[in-house]
């Protein structure tokens, strides 16, 4: 049998060949909990809510340690239940115990899509990554910590205009995001606008007077802006 490629579809966003590749392993090997998770996620995304659960389902049927399983499973059975599920408050309980969802079914969507998108920025994977996020922020718009994260992910593709973009907009939600300050005033640095890149230095500095990088960067940039003038 081949080795399976439904976490790189998945990746991809190809959610269909993704299912078509776990129902191949699960064919030869039902039991097979790494297939049943990826195929349950996969269900989810094209909003096959019901086939989800019941892999969820299986899942924790097969490994009662498995809890995230019986989460996503009692999550979308909500989302069955009520469309209100998706946008309002909702309680669900798992091993027995109550789980509040302040922002409902949609808060786990976009926190899933955002843990995604780190765990490819960790292989490097950054356009998938970036998909990932732009998923995240079309539910959660105000999601400071994922435009923080396509950010950093479009600076390293090398994109530094746009991750700035991004940058301004995490700022706009929480101006005190030190990361994110910190990170925009790098990108300014490589475009080569000193001025920018002093002025995020300095905003980290006031927020962290002991931020000996920020400091180092900062006459980085003073030099640069000293010799351009």
């Amino acid at each position: 049998m081949e080795k399976p490629n439904y976490r790189s579809l998945y990746y991809s966003c190809n959610f269909g060949e993704a299912v078509k590749d776990c129902d191949s392993v699960l064919r030869h090997d039902p039991a097979n909990e790494d297939a049943l998770w990826m195929k349950g996620m996969c269900l989810r995304e094209l909003k096959q809510f019901d086939h989800s659960v019941e892999c969820f389902k299986s899942l924790f049927k097969l490994n009662p340690t498995r809890t995230s399983a019986e989460y996503y499973a009692a999550v979308l059975t909500k989302c069955i239940e009520s469309k209100d599920a998706w946008s309002k408050s909702l309680t669900v309980y798992v091993g027995g115990k109550p789980t509040v969802l302040p922002e409902g079914a949609s808060a786990i969507f976009a926190h899933d899509y955002n843990e995604t998108g780190l765990s490819l920025n960790d292989q490097g994977k950054f356009t998938e990554a970036i998909r990932f996020y732009d998923m995240a922020l079309e539910i959660k718009p105000q999601f400071v910590t994922a435009w923080f994260n396509k950010g950093v992910a479009l600076g390293r593709t090398g994109n530094y205009e746009e991750a700035i973009r991004c940058f301004d907009r995490a700022l706009d939600i929480m101006p005190t995001h030190i990361d994110a300050l910190f990170t925009k005033g790098t990108c300014a640095y490589k475009l080569k606008k000193y001025t920018v890149a002093v002025d995020c230095y300095d905003k980290v500095i006031r927020l962290n007077p002991n931020d000996i990088e920020a400091k180092q960067w900062k006459s980085k940039a003073e030099e640069m802006l000293k010799n351009k003038n």
